[in-house]
């Protein structure tokens, strides 16, 4: 495994952040990881669907959640394609704007409810940063490569584990009202 040389300077040497197939192994694992966990979330997503279904903001959350897991399996998959580091590139900066406009759509559904932006917001727009910076990087050669993407990924993978944590944890509650003024009615 040479590194030696500067790609940018036109060296005859490939730096591992742009050595697609150095990650694949990594990227295999990481594309069925995503799918299994795609297919957990959808479960417990549908056990608890009455309470989800009552309240937007949750509706909204789920469906988010579901978008999201839903790209970092499209974006493993992008990686286990025999491609230039250019198109991954653009594969991954597509991926981020998709990202982007999920949160967009999301928002605005959350606004109608009157609820702002708040922290796991700010945090999924610097992950779709984060993804565009590593796509720009793969195009262009320069910078993190698919270091900036492998970071972005698992990020987003904690993020969305959080954010179906506190979706669960919101609808168990809604469920345990929904019991309590059952029980108080009768």
């Amino acid at each position: 495994m040479q590194t030696t040389g500067d790609i940018r300077a036109g060296g005859d040497g490939v730096d591992q952040a742009y050595r697609i197939e150095a990650w694949q192994t990594l990227y295999s694992t990481l594309c069925g990881a995503s799918a299994a966990l795609a297919g957990l979330l959808f479960i417990a997503t549908s056990v608890h669907i009455q309470a989800i279904a009552k309240i937007e903001g949750l509706r909204i959350r789920a469906a988010a959640n579901t978008f999201l897991i839903m790209v970092l399996v499209a974006e493993a998959g992008f990686v286990l394609l025999p491609q230039h580091p250019a198109v991954l590139g653009a594969e991954i900066c597509l991926s981020a704007a998709l990202i982007l406009a999920a949160f967009i759509w999301a928002r605005r559904g959350l606004h109608r409810t009157g609820r702002r932006i708040n922290r796991r917001g700010w945090v999924q727009l610097l992950l779709v940063a984060i993804g565009i910076a590593g796509g720009v990087s793969l195009a262009v050669r320069w910078g993190g490569g698919m270091f900036l993407v492998t970071t972005q990924f698992f990020a987003t993978v904690g993020f969305v584990m959080f954010n179906a944590y506190s979706l669960l944890m919101a609808a168990e509650v809604e469920e345990d009202r929904e019991k309590i003024a059952q029980s108080s009615r009768a």
